[in-house]
């Protein structure tokens, strides 16, 4: 039988609104759900490491305790939403890596 890696997700949780520019206390790094690094067979899902993770200007703004801007601010201790750069590193799609539809 397969030995199958588990791990245990990260996650970036604000603590509180940010006054001023964010700082690192502003925010904590906890342990999520441990998963199997594989993709379960017959789903067509592939897991995917993230390499990067950006902090843009424009989340500094939602890191604040304001509501008059087009997306919402975002919410102490929730996750915190942005965009990475990652890997497939477990496929059971087999169009994963020919093109990918957005």
């Amino acid at each position: 039988m397969e030995q199958v890696e588990m791990v245990q997700n990260k996650k970036v949780i604000l603590k509180k609104y940010v006054d001023g520019i964010p700082k690192e206390e502003d925010m904590e790094v906890k342990l999520g759900e441990t998963i199997e690094l594989k993709a379960p067979k017959g789903s067509s899902c592939f897991l995917v490491q993230n390499l990067y993770l950006s902090c843009d200007p424009y989340m500094r703004g939602r890191m604040r305790d304001f509501h008059g801007s087009y997306l919402p601010p975002f919410v102490p201790a929730q996750l915190i939403q942005g965009f990475g750069l990652a890997r497939v590193i477990e496929s059971d799609d087999v169009n994963v890596g020919v093109s990918l539809k957005w």
